[in-house]
């Protein structure tokens, strides 16, 4: 196994033009060295690309939402002024991930390009229209949004001589607020049985939503926008029976599985109360914002 440091982004991406097929990206390394430990990989190169610190920013856009580079760590997402107001899921999705030491170390793009189902990111990205961007030296950059690049487990839209090097976000209008709720068997160190975002704007009264976006990690191959509950929800007053319903549509959609974290009944026992309490949570706190 060959390990190679890439100088900057165009040699790394050079560099994978080359040889993409046979290499393997790390960054933080705290999911490709365990894999490579368990042989589930055997790569014949290693690209390092840590040390590309112009990945690691993280801007927000005048007119728009933020833009987070490949390689911000968790623990810069969970600690960034920018989400300490709007964009609230994805600061606390990446406070939940693993314990500190692997926050410091891991990396959004390791966490996206994983596809783990399970993933505390990516719900929190997905509520938010999350689009990624690839480059390559062949095609330059194109962009994909976050629900079609993950396709399953250890499955994504990245082609072998393509560096994901930013994920951007939509604006967030008035009256919007966001959150992000984890299911463990611990609050930390460990994968969520199951994962919710939430993010509603409110009407200007505060009773209706005006629009509502709901993802789910942990009861399907994949992360997933709960479409069918958000329809039911958008442009009513959040009853609990209306809440039910949605629940019901969530588990339409879903395909929880058993694993040794947590049985698919358990998961599909879950999703209702952590629906109702991530909706009333979020219309509470967006209706006291200024409009």
């Amino acid at each position: 196994m060959e390990f190679v440091p890439a100088e900057d982004k165009a040699s790394a991406i050079g560099y994978l033009a080359r040889h993409g097929a046979a290499a393997a990206i790390l960054a933080g390394g705290t999911d490709l060295m365990r894999q490579i430990a368990r042989g589930d990989r055997k790569p014949d190169i290693v690209l390092y690309i840590g040390a590309l610190r112009q990945l690691a920013l993280v801007e927000r856009k005048s007119t728009q939402g933020p833009r987070i580079g490949a390689l911000a760590t968790q623990s810069d997402l969970a600690e960034s002024e920018i989400f300490s107001t709007d964009y609230q899921a994805v600061r606390q999705a990446a406070a939940s991930c693993g314990s500190c030491q692997s926050r410091n170390v891991g990396t959004l793009g390791g966490n996206l390009c994983n596809g783990s189902p399970q993933a505390d990111l990516v719900p929190a990205l997905l509520v938010h229209d999350a689009v990624v961007t690839l480059e390559s030296y062949e095609r330059g950059a194109r962009t994909q949004p976050l629900s079609e690049f993950i396709n399953g487990p250890a499955s994504t839209g990245r082609l072998p001589d393509e560096l994901l090097t930013s994920v951007d976000l939509d604006g967030s209008p008035p009256r919007t607020s966001d959150t992000y709720i984890k299911v463990g068997r611990r609050g930390a160190m460990e994968a969520a049985i199951v994962g919710l975002a939430v993010r509603v704007t409110v009407s200007a009264s505060g009773h209706e939503l005006d629009d509502i976006r709901i993802a789910f990690g942990g009861i399907a191959p994949k992360a997933f926008r709960a479409t069918g509950a958000e329809s039911i929800l958008r442009g009513q007053s959040p009853s609990d029976a209306l809440i039910r319903d949605a629940a019901a549509a969530v588990l339409r959609q879903a395909a929880p599985a058993d694993d040794v974290i947590a049985s698919a009944n358990y998961r599909i026992g879950l999703v209702p109360g952590i629906l109702a309490r991530g909706v009333k949570s979020c219309v509470e706190r967006a209706g006291r914002l200024p409009g």
